[in-house]
């Protein structure tokens, strides 16, 4: 264990182990986050049989609200003081809290009214994603860039990010309906299935904490950044905020991180739906996701190819075109469950490319917004970056609720109308090819990769000159 390993030099190679513990770190952390994302909704409309509507209203509106503790979240670890650094004590204090909330947020009282079930889901779910997920996920975002300044080593840490967010994903799908149907099928069901998956959340967190140092943290430790941290402690939260505004990179980094978010979080929400009703076939939901995260996983492990010779922001836009392209194939072939899975493998290799180095843009952002301003924000701009994703996230799930119910999707019928189908094609297809679209624009003049070497080299000419 390596609490607070005397390693000051920020340009570090991290080891191999490492690199997987962070990782590891990821799976665990998303564990549960995807857990909410795929199966939430539908444990509340097909076993608790509330509103789809509704509960995507309560959901958006929550997110809004996690949103702003994004802000105060990553305000806080920027001015965190502990002998495990800034982001990783927060990980070991939250982990356990936020696995005991999420098995509670999917043990609503299935004899309750109607209203204090969705009281229940609004409560519990704040509680687990506006406050114990602010901590979990602000610490681990953070830690790429507190772990090194080197751009290739975080390009090389978002791969095993990206890695360990997909094998999540991937043991998410596979295992949770069977786990739900081993335990009864039924709502208590869930509580169960829930608990397995946050024990081992849980012990993939730690690993993490007790296996990375934060060598930024220590280096700046070291140096005695005395004049530079009361700068940024006065600065405090709305000065960051402007500082974050003023930096056009993090703003364009940040918006695209938002619509691949609700890219995700909409085929999460609606694959189980569009197996159900328009493939008829709810088995192959796990084969169709994991045929995409598979492919995600093998070329995620190889990007580094294609990022160190691209760079971070053209592999990007590369990745975000291939994830598009099967928009197209999916609306001639909306009911061939094998144009579906070909089409999901492909978007999977542009997931695999975009993915991996996102993390390690948004972490040159804050060397850029260091250097533009003079105001450091590594929690605030993770803390910003994971509010704009949540709200992407929300959007997602809210905006399938809301096109499910407005199509007249009904979770206790045995057939669905043509209306409701044609919402659950809608959400599937359409809106990832939209969004995607979005994102092209946005990220389009992204040129921080050249621009980056010049940003390191005044910015450590400045330390030297004080």
């Amino acid at each position: 264990m390596n609490l607070f390993k005397k390693d000051y030099d920020v340009n570090a190679k991290c080891s191999i182990w490492e690199r997987t513990a962070y990782g590891i770190g990821k799976f665990g952390n998303n564990l549960a986050y995807v857990l909410i994302s795929t199966f939430f909704l539908f444990y509340c409309t097909n076993y608790l049989k509330l509103n789809s509507g509704i509960v995507g209203t309560l959901i958006l509106v929550s997110k809004f609200m996690d949103g702003i503790s994004d802000f105060i979240m990553g305000s806080i670890i920027d001015r965190t003081k502990s002998k495990m650094g800034k982001a990783r004590v927060w990980l070991l204090r939250a982990c356990i809290p936020y696995a005991v909330v999420n098995v509670l947020l999917f043990s609503v009282p299935s004899g309750a009214t109607m209203v204090v079930k969705y009281a229940y889901v609004f409560v519990l779910y704040n509680l687990a994603s506006t406050v114990l997920f602010t901590c979990v996920d602000g610490a681990i975002n953070t830690l790429n860039c507190l772990i090194t300044k080197n751009q290739y080593e975080r390009g090389v840490l978002g791969i095993f990010f990206i890695i360990g967010n997909a094998v999540a994903m991937m043991a998410v799908n596979s295992y949770t309906l069977k786990l739900v149907q081993m335990f009864g099928d039924n709502v208590r069901a869930w509580t169960y299935a829930v608990l397995v998956f946050e024990v081992i959340g849980v012990i993939a967190q730690l690993i993490c904490v007790f296996s990375v140092t934060e060598r930024v943290t220590l280096d700046r430790r070291n140096q005695n950044h005395e004049e530079t941290d009361k700068k940024e402690e006065k600065a405090g939260l709305i000065e960051g905020i402007k500082a974050l505004l003023k930096n056009k990179y993090w703003v364009r980094v940040t918006g695209s991180s938002v619509g691949i978010q609700l890219v995700t979080s909409v085929l999460l929400a609606s694959v189980v739906y569009y197996t159900s009703v328009v493939l008829n076939d709810a088995d192959s939901m796990s084969s169709l996701n994991n045929g995409l995260i598979f492919a995600q996983i093998i070329v995620a492990a190889f990007s580094f190819i294609i990022f160190k010779k691209l760079g971070k922001g053209k592999a990007f836009l590369v990745g975000v075109v291939i994830a598009l392209l099967p928009g197209f194939a999916q609306i001639f072939s909306s009911r061939s469950y094998t144009v579906l899975l070909i089409t999901n493998i492909i978007r999977g290799v542009g997931y695999g490319i975009a993915g991996p180095v996102q993390s390690g843009m948004l972490s040159d952002t804050i060397e850029y917004g260091e250097w533009k301003t003079g105001i450091r924000t590594e929690g605030l701009a993770n803390g910003s970056l994971g509010m704009g994703s949540k709200i992407g996230a929300g959007l997602g799930t809210s905006i399938v609720g809301w096109i499910l119910a407005f199509g007249g999707y009904d979770g206790s019928a045995a057939v669905q109308t043509a209306k409701a189908i044609s919402a659950v094609k809608f959400c599937y297809i359409y809106i990832p090819m939209i969004v995607f679209a979005l994102i092209l624009v946005i990220m389009w003049g992204y040129k921080l990769d050249d621009e980056y070497p010049t940003v390191i080299k005044e910015l450590e000419e400045r330390k030297k000159n004080k």
